[in-house]
């Protein structure tokens, strides 16, 4: 049984929250169908990108800009097939300042199978700069690692709110 998992931001109660529901796909019908939504104690800022990187078949990461303090945090999410429910792990925080609205991730698809973990790269809009960090997860715990914040272009580099760039792995 394939599914899918939707991530995204209802503010229809006043107070942003980060929603999921799980589709099942129909290949005859080509449609999906909706199982009710679940809603999570994540406050992801409204109108901000949120960020999903799969790290196996049944567990991803998210990255979003919380609402309260324009940080930058990212959640491990966790898909359980036997009675496709959906379960949030505890948010780190990416950085620990006020982010722009634009992020990027990739994770580096030959690293989990490795003793290391997962690896990850975060960028991400700060001030006049775009950041990055790695990190990495843990296969067995999900714990995750985080390298050093460092600026990837130089002081300002970046001339608008919402400048446009991607990030890809090349073996982290």
């Amino acid at each position: 049984n394939k599914k899918v998992v939707l991530l995204y931001i209802n503010n229809s109660g006043g107070t942003p929250a980060l929603e999921t529901s799980i589709g099942t796909p129909s290949t005859t019908t080509r449609s999906i169908t909706w199982a009710t939504p679940v809603d999570s104690t994540i406050d992801p800022a409204t109108g901000s990108e949120i960020v999903v990187s799969d790290l196996t078949a049944t567990s991803f990461l998210v990255t979003y800009k919380e609402n309260t303090t324009n940080h930058l945090k990212t959640v491990i999410v966790t898909y359980n097939t036997g009675n496709d429910t959906v379960s949030f792990g505890t948010p780190s925080s990416v950085a620990a300042a006020t982010v722009g609205g634009v992020i990027r991730v990739a994770r580096d698809t030959n690293s989990s199978a490795g003793a290391d973990g997962y690896k990850t790269i975060i960028a991400y809009t700060k001030g006049t700069n775009v950041h990055a960090r790695v990190l990495t997860i843990n296969n067995s715990t999900n714990a995750i690692t985080f390298g050093n914040e460092t600026a990837a272009l130089n002081t300002n580099a970046v001339s608008s709110t919402n400048p446009v760039f991607d990030v890809a792995h090349y073996g982290l």
